[in-house]
């Protein structure tokens, strides 16, 4: 049977709990004990829709949402996963939302999550399928997201069309390792307009990028973020994620959103995770995830609705067991750990660790 909120997705093994070795392997670290250390975690929210003509509180409620979570919660960064604006009306076309755009980026202004004079440092943003409706890919004229999105600068044309990144890198250096993030930009450039702008594309300059960026390690930990699951991909991308991307040892996830099932919907893929979030449009959907000595966890939780956030780090939920971790350090601890905050609010007082 499948776990509650989870599917296996195109791949063939069911999320149970997996039967995985864990070695008699020594390494530097202390054994995981009771202690505060060599830990830290991100939180990711997706599939947003804002939108300047109707439930504006999407946008007020992202706005309190950055706000109280920097205090309460304190994450190394946030990562939102596309679809940031509707840029849809009732009548199923699609059109350029200029106001919503705004909206969303004094959000991020005025909640301190975004330092326009240095983009892309704590919120990395990525565009979904209903970001990039009829935008055009011309040099002379920018796209809505790198023009408002946090890490939109990051991506602007230059000198050309060919040019243009199509993924941005983000490394945490901590004193016991370093952790790469990876956004990628799975769009169709130009944007087709509703209703057939909808699967995921990667570009050949992107995989390239991908490439660089899983040959520019060892990582102790890396995630992959994204809009698109690997199920709304179109083949050729499908073919470069699950030939070139998951059996790289290399990405501990793939985080992405696109679908809106509530929670989400988690799979395998070789020794990577792949993590699809539920939206932030209709139900609030968040995620907390972290790295406790190199082991990827995470916890699912809504806005404003649950009153604690608990995510236990170890010993790790069975089911998201991989190849890619050192699980020899699970064996060898000492103690349960967790991570345990209050629902992010408006005026709660800040966490302390």
């Amino acid at each position: 049977m499948l776990f509650p909120g989870s599917c296996s997705g195109v791949f063939p093994a069911l999320i149970l709990p997996r039967r995985m070795a864990l070695s008699n392997a020594t390494d530097s670290l202390p054994p995981m004990g009771n202690r505060a250390d060599n830990v830290f975690w991100f939180l990711q929210i997706s599939d947003l829709h804002l939108t300047s003509t109707e439930e504006t509180n999407r946008t007020t409620d992202l706005e309190a949402f950055l706000t109280s979570v920097q205090n309460q919660i304190a994450p190394e960064v946030v990562l939102v996963t596309g679809d940031i604006i509707d840029s849809k009306t009732t009548e199923l076309t699609s059109y350029l939302d200029t106001e919503a755009w705004k909206g969303y980026h004094d959000a991020l202004v005025r909640s301190g999550a975004l330092d326009p004079a240095h983009p892309c440092k704590y919120v990395l943003d990525v565009p979904g399928n209903h970001d990039g409706f009829g935008q055009p890919w011309n040099v002379d004229e920018p796209t809505l997201f790198m023009q408002y999105g946090s890490c939109g600068p990051l991506l602007s044309h230059g000198a050309s069309v060919a040019a243009t990144p199509l993924t941005h890198s983000h490394l945490v250096r901590k004193s016991y390792g370093t952790y790469g993030f990876l956004g990628v930009d799975t769009t169709s450039h130009p944007g087709p307009i509703m209703p057939i702008n909808d699967d995921g594309n990667v570009l050949p300059q992107t995989m390239s990028e991908v490439q660089d960026f899983l040959g520019g390690g060892p990582y102790n930990g890396s995630v992959i973020f994204q809009h698109h699951p690997l199920t709304s991909m179109n083949l050729y991308t499908w073919n470069f994620y699950t030939t070139t991307v998951t059996p790289s040892g290399q990405v501990n996830a793939l985080l992405d959103g696109h679908a809106h099932y509530p929670p989400g919907m988690y799979g395998h893929a070789g020794s990577t995770l792949e993590l699809e979030l539920g939206d932030w449009k209709t139900n609030r959907w968040y995620r907390l995830a972290a790295f406790d000595h190199d082991l990827f966890s995470f916890t699912d939780a809504q806005y404003a609705k649950d009153p604690v956030v608990i995510l236990i780090t170890n010993p790790k939920d069975a089911r998201f067991l991989t190849a890619r971790e050192p699980l020899h350090r699970l064996a060898q601890s000492t103690h349960v750990r967790a991570l345990v905050f209050p629902t992010p609010a408006p005026g709660a007082p800040p966490v302390r660790t």
